[in-house]
C-alpha cells in the first residue's frame, strides 16, 4: 500500500505509514443520494414558438386580410411582438396597393368609357343615354379580375409565411412596408 502523503510503500493492512505516520485508511467519502424532495424540479420542455405571444400566429395571419390588420396593430401585447408587427406592415401595404390599383383602374376605365361611348336609341329615336363601348366594359372587368387575383395570391403567400412563423417579404410590394 502506498502512502498518499509521502509515496512510501508500506505493508498491506497497516493503518499508518512507517515513514511519515500518515493514515493509510482510505475510505472513500460516502455520497448520499439526494432524496426526491431535494432534487431540483425540471420544467417541462417548451415547444418552440416563434411568436412572443400565444395569439401572435393568429394575428399575423389575420394581418393579410384587409382591415383585420388593425387587430394586430392595436391589441396588447401582440402589437409589440416583432413578428406580428412585420406581418401587419405587409398586410397594410397589401391593402393600400390593392385599393389604389382598384381606384386607378376605375378612374381609367371611367374616362375610357366616356371617350368611347355609344348612344342608345329606341326605334330610331335618340334617347340621350350613353353607355361605354362593349370592349371598354370587358377590358375593365378583366383588369379588375387581374388586380383581385394578384392581391389574392399575395394574401395567400403572406398567410402561409405567417403560419410558418417566417418573416418573408411579399413579392413586388414587400419592400414598401413601413411598419417593421
Amino acid at each position: 500500500m502506498i502512502c498518499p502523503a509521502c509515496n512510501q510503500e508500506n505493508q498491506e493492512g497497516t493503518a499508518f505509514c512507517a515513514n511519515c505516520g500518515a493514515s493509510l485508511a482510505q475510505t472513500p467519502p460516502v455520497q448520499q443520494q439526494p432524496s426526491v424532495y431535494q432534487q431540483p424540479i425540471q420544467p417541462p420542455p417548451v415547444a418552440q414558438n416563434p411568436y412572443a405571444t400565444e395569439n401572435g400566429k393568429l394575428f399575423s395571419i389575420l394581418a393579410y386580410i384587409p382591415f383585420l390588420w388593425l387587430i394586430g396593430l392595436l391589441v396588447e401585447p401582440e402589437k409589440s411582438d416583432a413578428k406580428v408587427r412585420f406581418h401587419v406592415g405587409q398586410g397594410i401595404i397589401l391593402t393600400i396597393v390593392g385599393a389604389a390599383l382598384s381606384i386607378a383602374s376605375s378612374i381609367l376605365f371611367g374616362i375610357l368609357g366616356n371617350i368611347f361611348r355609344t348612344e342608345i336609341s329606341y326605334w330610331g329615336v335618340r334617347s340621350g343615354v350613353y353607355i361605354p363601348a362593349g370592349w371598354v366594359s370587358g377590358l375593365s372587368m378583366l383588369v379588375g379580375l387581374a388586380i383581385s387575383g394578384v392581391c389574392l395570391v399575395l394574401l395567400i403567400l403572406g398567410c402561409i409565411n405567417a403560419s410558418k412563423g417566417e418573416q418573408k417579404q411579399l413579392p413586388i410590394i414587400g419592400n414598401f412596408a413601413f411598419i417593421k
